[in-house]
């Protein structure tokens, strides 16, 4: 969601695990709003970070 304040950032899972994790940005600059996901990572998801810290 894109607003004066900055591009709000959910979790990609929100929907079915009712996390709350969320983070703002705007102007290169990352406000954490909700730091905290309420499930672990899929392994997919494990394997997808993983990837793309290899690309760093």
């Amino acid at each position: 969601m894109e607003n004066s304040r900055g591009t709000k950032w959910i979790c990609a899972t929100r929907s079915t695990t009712k996390c709350r994790a969320r983070v703002r940005t705007k102007d290169n600059a990352l406000e954490v709003l909700h730091e905290a996901h309420n499930h672990q990572m899929s392994k997919r998801q494990r394997e997808r970070a993983k990837s793309r810290r290899t690309l760093s």
